[in-house]
């Protein structure tokens, strides 16, 4: 009996602690509730900490505290209303069973290039889903039911990633008009459409989904196997610059130009029937945009390094050490403003240090020859070795050696050095 008492404490107390735990885990961020995964060097999203009022995208973090946020918790986000995005991080991985089941406001998912696993009925009974956007490259399954009576989606463009579609994958989508499926993909369930009667496959002569089309009555459109993994990296690293406040770092009108051009990108991206002519030409358009951007505080460090060079050319008045530093600073500077890889904070730490340097500048003393910020007969002897041309003097030397400006380094100037050594 006393065992039997022992064992039931024992097993409470488990339990108490369990608890315990399941409860401290689960964090908020931002509204965003997250856990450690299996794996404690990461993190994984289990939900909202409140429901929300206002529609919006919402931005899942590439990292929180310092630990990368990779999956989506199965049935994370399940029938959410007021989501009509989400901006997720190339650091995800994974997006598990049910995450956006039945989510009646979500207008539009773009599933991110690092991505390896969506579960099954991810994006299920979503009946406000217009459009989907693969940019994985690692995605090889589309599992069972992952758009299943999605009636608003109408276009998806897969990415040559995808090797398997199965069941009932895209079904009961009757809205669903096109759908391109590359020539990587070697395995279609027969249920893939079933009862999206007004679908269009677009694909490759003679590949599996060529095949399947003609077996199943559906209608085919033969294209040329397309490339959109260069397009797709750009898209997707700049669909994530729009929410995690990249914006701000750039200047309103190169980033306006880049965001143009990315809409129009996308509308090449989401079209079946773009040439390959249609995506490279764009791609590079938008590669050009993307390096066209001009850093918001690149006008502060230009007007900084105009400010230094007023000094450089009269390091000689200062001290040495603050000489040396504010070359140092001032070089670093014009090699951070030419540099093409150049970020925000680098730019800005350039500009505070090059201040700092300016600041710092200590003048010399005349008459300091030898620099320890004396003026004794040390200095007079160095004048006299010079003149006698048993030594030389560098810009600073010669400029505290010339004690009465006249420009020259002459016996005045050690007369004049002795004299002040008696007067003081």
């Amino acid at each position: 009996m006393k065992v039997k008492n022992i064992t039931a404490i024992l097993l409470s107390i488990v339990m108490l602690l369990s608890c315990v735990m399941t409860t401290s885990a689960v964090n908020d961020f931002n509204g965003l509730l997250y856990s450690e995964d299996d794996n404690p060097s990461v993190l994984k999203i289990t939900g909202l900490s409140a429901e929300l009022s206002d529609m919006t995208v919402l931005a899942v973090p590439s990292s929180i505290r310092g630990k990368a946020v990779v999956k989506i918790d199965r049935s994370a986000f399940s029938r959410k209303a007021n989501v009509q995005g989400f901006a997720f991080s190339n650091n995800l991985l994974t997006i598990s069973d049910n995450a956006m089941f039945a989510m009646p406001d979500l207008l539009e998912i773009t599933l991110p290039k690092n991505i390896s696993s969506v579960g099954r009925s991810a994006f299920a009974s979503c009946t406000a889903l217009k459009n989907v956007t693969f940019y994985t490259e690692n995605l090889s399954v589309i599992r069972k039911y992952t758009f299943f009576n999605c009636p608003a989606l109408e276009s998806v463009v897969l990415s040559k990633s995808v090797f398997q579609l199965e069941e009932r994958c895209f079904a009961n989508c009757p809205g669903l008009q096109k759908i391109y499926i590359p020539a990587s993909v070697s395995n279609i369930d027969n249920t893939v459409f079933e009862n999206s009667e007004n679908v269009t496959i677009y694909g490759v002569e003679n590949s599996m989904a060529y095949l399947y089309a003609q077996g199943k009555n559906i209608p085919f459109v033969c294209i040329d196997q397309l490339d959109y993994t260069q397009m797709d990296n750009l898209l997707a690293d700049i669909k994530i610059m729009t929410f995690d406040g990249s914006a701000n770092f750039y200047t309103a009108d190169t980033f306006g130009n880049l965001m143009t051009t990315y809409e129009i990108a996308q509308n090449v991206r989401n079209n079946i029937l773009s040439s390959q002519t249609d995506i490279d030409n764009i791609t590079a358009q938008l590669q050009n945009s993307r390096q066209s951007l001009v850093l918001d505080n690149i006008a502060d460090l230009q007007q900084t390094i105009t400010i230094a060079e007023n000094y450089e050319n009269c390091l000689y008045q200062y001290t040495v050490p603050t000489a040396e530093n504010f070359q140092n600073a001032l070089n670093n500077a014009r090699n951070t403003l030419y540099s093409d890889n150049k970020t925000y904070y680098q730019v800005q730490n350039t500009i505070d240090r090059l201040n700092t340097c300016i600041n710092a500048l200590e003048t010399v003393m005349k008459g300091d020859v030898n620099g320890d910020r004396h003026i004794r007969l040390q200095d007079a002897v160095l004048i006299q070795r010079y003149l006698l041309g048993m030594t030389s003097f560098d810009n600073r030397m010669f400029y505290c050696a010339d004690f009465n400006n006249d420009g020259t380094v002459t016996l005045s100037d050690i007369i004049l050095i002795q004299h002040y050594i008696i007067q003081n």
